[in-house]
């Protein structure tokens, strides 16, 4: 386990009416050393509907790859995959729930992000509308190591007034070509905009410390933060079959379904638990806890 310590190096922003020199980390609109979930990718990843196959499967976007398609006798499996070039692997995972509780055809492993599926990933509808649900979030944030981060404090909420207040405090960026001189600045464009404030990790745990063995990985919640100010997401490797007889091993995030509790919350024990599959019960598995984050809106839902 790596335990990272606390960072005074960096850009920090506190409230308003605080001393950014001594306020504790609850009260920071922004630290560039909270281990935030950035972005690396947040795209849909796909082929364009509007092209007929074969022809459709060569034209994946953001410098993707068609790999193979292969017919099983039952189906045709399509494989592609997308370069993130980190060098390790990163938390990545679908966005539409439709892929929770089964079995998610995105892979990921230290360079590539992988779709294996019988349905091919388009980006859009036959009749060129957006179609969400192969959008991806892929973060820089390694997942197959033990790493605790110590900042545990307790989240604290701000009402609509300060909100209205932080409309021009601090710093703000944009996406590239998104700034018009007098124009307010949309929330879907920004980059930094202390109104919106980001989760961040927690720790990662494996199974590593128990020898890639089968086991529960267990994360204990801090006594500062509620069990429902964590989310857990659990990961797992697998050897896949990326065409052409080459394999690689590539991790894929589990969700629970009817069939399968992979993630349980304990409620006495202030702790979520990783169990393993039975079908392969050794293999490499990780348990990542991400908090709500420092400061955030005093709101019942969040749109994304």
């Amino acid at each position: 386990m790596v335990k990272i310590d606390r960072r005074d190096y960096g850009l920090k922003i506190a409230m308003p009416g605080y001393d950014v020199q001594t306020a504790p980390d609850n009260k920071l609109l922004f630290n560039s050393s909270f281990p935030i979930l950035q972005a690396k990718v947040l795209a849909i990843l796909g082929i364009n509907a509007l092209h007929t196959l074969p022809g459709a499967l060569h034209t994946a976007n953001f410098g993707g790859e068609f790999l193979e398609a292969k017919n099983t006798g039952f189906s045709t499996i399509y494989k592609f995959r997308w370069r993130h070039g980190l060098g390790y692997v990163p938390f990545t995972m679908p966005i539409d729930p439709s892929y929770f509780g089964s079995g998610s055809p995105w892979y990921v492993d230290e360079q590539y992000i992988y779709y294996i599926n019988s349905v091919p990933p388009f980006y859009n509808t036959t009749t060129g509308e957006r179609n969400p649900i192969n959008l991806i979030f892929c973060s820089p944030t390694p997942v197959t190591d033990d790493i605790e981060y110590p900042y545990i404090a307790t989240p604290l909420s701000f009402s609509k007034e300060h909100i209205a207040y932080l409309h021009d405090y601090g710093i703000k960026t944009s996406r590239y070509g998104f700034i018009e001189k007098n124009k307010e600045l949309a929330f879907g464009d920004a980059g930094i905009d202390l109104r919106l404030q980001p989760q961040m990790i927690l720790g990662v745990k494996t199974n590593k410390e128990f020898g890639n063995k089968a086991g529960d990985i267990t994360y204990w919640v801090p006594n500062t933060l509620d069990m429902t100010d964590v989310t857990p997401y659990g990961f797992v490797q697998s050897k896949i079959d990326i065409g052409n007889g080459n394999t690689v091993m590539a991790w894929s995030m589990i969700a629970n379904s009817d069939q399968k509790k992979w993630i349980t919350m304990d409620v006495g024990t202030r702790s979520y638990k990783l169990t393993y599959g039975a079908d392969d019960p050794s293999a490499a598995r990780a348990l990542v806890a991400v908090r709500s984050p420092m400061v955030s809106p005093s709101s019942d839902t969040i749109y994304i």
